[in-house]
This record gives structure tokens, C-alpha cells and sequence, in this order.
């Protein structure tokens, strides 16, 4: 069996006064699902996807999806009500992606830009292929800006700078996460070693300021110094992990989303934000479950600027949609 990682996006918005936030998870039967926190329930708010990837919420309130398609060479981005499901509008057609395309994370950028991770041939693309576009959803130009990647995964908008999972799971020595400053060649954030990190898929900032990262293969978050990443720790092991692939924060909890080693045995756990406690299964029977996004209440949260957002990612093992 060959393991592959996708990664999807998460993000944590900030909010005024009381948010009740919704949750989204989304896997590879093509569903968006909404758990609520507050009352524990979940509903299906999209079922005709194919195999969402990644997930960015944009900063005009809307929820972005990227979806590789069945035959996983129909890669498309489309725009979502991420309350309700209903489709809004087509942004990226394969088309204008071109059928080598693997969309994987989402993060929106400098001047509101749209930023698409391309995997390059999710069974086994070579080492070198990746690469990441600029999408200006005003003049509609895509343009490659990163290229030379060892399979993207998830992306992190931060500080001005665009952080970048770099899964390589044909070589894992490769693996790492990347910086890129939208001016300079992009640099080596945080390298591969052992016990600090390993297949890097999704990354988010915590409410501390530290920067959080899923390892598909150690079954950890770790969390990192953003201006120091030789400083880190493990913050969450053991229960509550089957190969994570994304992760946010919201109202004080973490949740990460579970690829699963069958199927359907993904699902999207919770866990203290401070403490890295696990608090339980909130999402069971993902079938490969990819990316989590924590979205407030629309009324009751106010957008600073573009949000921070980290991707989550996914594993596809072996191998439509509005």
C-alpha cells in the first residue's frame, strides 16, 4: 500500500465577545460536515464533492474548497456558504488549473491573493515536483511562485510569510516545512529529524502564538517557536490520533482531523487547547478524513486584516460536485 498525504486547510479567525463557532471537516466521500460545539450535533451541509483537499476560510466569509476529483486529475477550487453548503461559485476550473494539477492546501496571502499548493500526481510524483500558484481573484491571473517542493501539503499565511508542509513521502528525509517571504528564494523553516518532525501535513497558530504542526507518521501535534523553531515541544500524543491530517483552534479547544488506516476510521477529535488533554471523538467515521476549519458565528466575530490560516491535511492510501 502506498501512503500519500494531502493537506487541507485550516484557520482560526478572531472574534468579538461570545462566538459560537462551527466546525467543518470534510473527507473523501465528498462531505463537508458542520459539528457544533455548543451543542454537540453534526450535519452533512455538502455531500456531492468528490475529494476535497483542502479548505480556507476566505476573508469575504466564504468557505474555499479545493477538490483533486475522482480520477484525481480534474482539480478544481470552488466557493462555498460555509454555514448552510450551498454552493457560491466555481473560482478554479481544471481548465485553468491544467490536468497535471493536485490541489492541496489553500491560504489566502498578500493583497488577498488565493495561495494553491500543487502536489504533482498524487501515486508517487517525484521528488521536486511541487510547487505553489498566486491566484488574484480580481484580475483572474495564476501564476506559479514556488516551485522545486517535495509534495505541498498544507499552508500557513503568517506575519507576512507563507509557511509550506512539505510531506515528501517518497523520501522523508526530505520532508520539512518551508518559508517563503515573497521576495527571497524560500528557506528551510523547520528541517526533518527525528522526534521533532517527521511528515509534516498541516500547520495553524495557536492562542498562545506557537505554531502547531500535524505529523502524519508520529501520530503528534508538536508546536513550535515561530522565531525560535529550535524551540518545541510534543503537545498532543496518543489517544485522539489515526494518522492526523489537519488541525484548528477555537473557544479554547484543538481539533484535528484523522485520515484513518481503513475506512471509514477517520474521524475529528478534540482536545484542550492549553493542556493538549484529549477530550474525545467529536466526528467519528471519516472515510479519509482531510481538513477542519473553525468558522464563528458570522454576526458575531470581526475579521482583522487576512486571517491566519493553516492547512490540514490528508492521506490517501490507494487508489463530483458542486
Amino acid at each position: 500500500m502506498q501512503l500519500r498525504v494531502f493537506a487541507a486547510f485550516v484557520l482560526t479567525l478572531v472574534g468579538t465577545g461570545s462566538v459560537s463557532a462551527q466546525v467543518i471537516v470534510s473527507d473523501w466521500v465528498g462531505r463537508l460536515q458542520n459539528y457544533n460545539p455548543s451543542s454537540g450535533t453534526i450535519s452533512t451541509i455538502k455531500s456531492s464533492l468528490a475529494r476535497p483537499t483542502g479548505m480556507v476560510y476566505g476573508p469575504d466569509g466564504f468557505l474555499y474548497v479545493s477538490d483533486i476529483g475522482a480520477d484525481t486529475m480534474s482539480s478544481s477550487v470552488r466557493k462555498y456558504n460555509a454555514t448552510t453548503g450551498a454552493f457560491v461559485s466555481t473560482v478554479l476550473t481544471t481548465a485553468q488549473l491544467g490536468t497535471s494539477f493536485q490541489a492541496t492546501g489553500l491560504a489566502f496571502g498578500p493583497g488577498g491573493d488565493l495561495l494553491i499548493a500543487n502536489q504533482v500526481g498524487i501515486f508517487g510524483p517525484p521528488l521536486g515536483s511541487g510547487s505553489v500558484y498566486r491566484y488574484n481573484l480580481t484580475t483572474m491571473m495564476l501564476n506559479p511562485i514556488i516551485v522545486g517542493l517535495n509534495q505541498p501539503e498544507g499552508l500557513l499565511f503568517h506575519n507576512g510569510n507563507l509557511y509550506i508542509a512539505e510531506v515528501s513521502n517518497i523520501d522523508t528525509t526530505q520532508a520539512r516545512v518551508s518559508r517563503y517571504d515573497f521576495v527571497s528564494a524560500p528557506t528551510t523553516f523547520i528541517a526533518h529529524a527525528t522526534g521533532v518532525l517527521n511528515q509534516p501535513t498541516s500547520m495553524a497558530i495557536g492562542p498562545d502564538g506557537l505554531m502547531y504542526i500535524t505529523d502524519v507518521t508520529d501520530f503528534v501535534v508538536r508546536r513550535f517557536d515561530v522565531n525560535n523553531p529550535s524551540i518545541n515541544s510534543t503537545f498532543a500524543s496518543g489517544m485522539g490520533f489515526n494518522s492526523p491530517t489537519g488541525v484548528a483552534f477555537s473557544n479554547g479547544h484543538m481539533y484535528v482531523s484523522n485520515y484513518g488506516t481503513g475506512s471509514p476510521d477517520g474521524f475529528l477529535s478534540g482536545f484542550n487547547a492549553t493542556t493538549g488533554a484529549f477530550e474525545g471523538i467529536v466526528v467519528p467515521n471519516l472515510v479519509i478524513g482531510s481538513a477542519v476549519v473553525a468558522v464563528p458565528e458570522p454576526a458575531s466575530f470581526v475579521l482583522f486584516g487576512l486571517p491566519a490560516g493553516a492547512f490540514v491535511l490528508r492521506r490517501l492510501r490507494r487508489g463530483g460536485k458542486q
